[in-house]
């Protein structure tokens, strides 16, 4: 399995204790209508989810996407396609709604840390110093620096393979 799959699956088995969690299905690709085993198909419309994952835990609902990193940074590509992508835009959007938090879950496996960041936070971020923006200082990616600094950190704990995440005293935070 890769790596940010398995993430994604160690997370929910982590918050399955603590709240109600729904993991989203991915959408399947659409159809490249030059495919040449397939003429009669044209490209379609194939749904996005506005993030990988949607809990409750009393009196909040949390939207979460995961990510998962190799490296002491993640790019901005990773969570924003390209200009057009609106996912981030709509978990801001969301979290401006009483008791709704939208968040970016980043896992830099190199360190083997686990930060929360605020969806608008993120946003910010982005359009500030991101590759959209046409300022002085152009970024390519979030430095693990600014998430120890910005973020709240989700402990966790290596099992036998796997890792378990404290997320009981992340929610209790809010």
């Amino acid at each position: 399995m890769k790596p940010g799959k398995q993430f994604e699956k160690d997370f929910q088995q982590s918050c399955n204790k603590a709240m109600y969690y729904i993991r989203l299905n991915d959408p399947g690709q659409s159809f490249n209508k030059d495919c040449t085993g397939c003429p009669k198909q044209k490209t379609r419309f194939s749904p996005q989810n506005i993030c990988d994952a949607i809990a409750y835990s009393y009196p909040n609902q949390y939207l979460f996407e995961l990510k998962s990193v190799a490296g002491l940074s993640i790019p901005f590509k990773n969570i924003v396609k390209k200009e057009k992508d609106m996912r981030l835009k709509k978990m801001v959007a969301a979290s401006e709604k009483k008791g709704v938090l939208s968040f970016i879950i980043i896992n830099f496996r190199k360190v083997n840390s686990t930060f929360a960041l605020q969806a608008p936070i993120i946003y910010e971020y982005i359009n500030r110093f991101g590759v959209f923006n046409l300022g002085d200082k152009v970024r390519y990616s979030i430095p693990l620096k600014f998430c120890i600094t910005v973020g709240l950190e989700i402990k966790s704990q290596r099992k036998r393979i796997h890792y378990g995440y404290d997320i009981k005293s992340f929610i209790d935070r809010f």
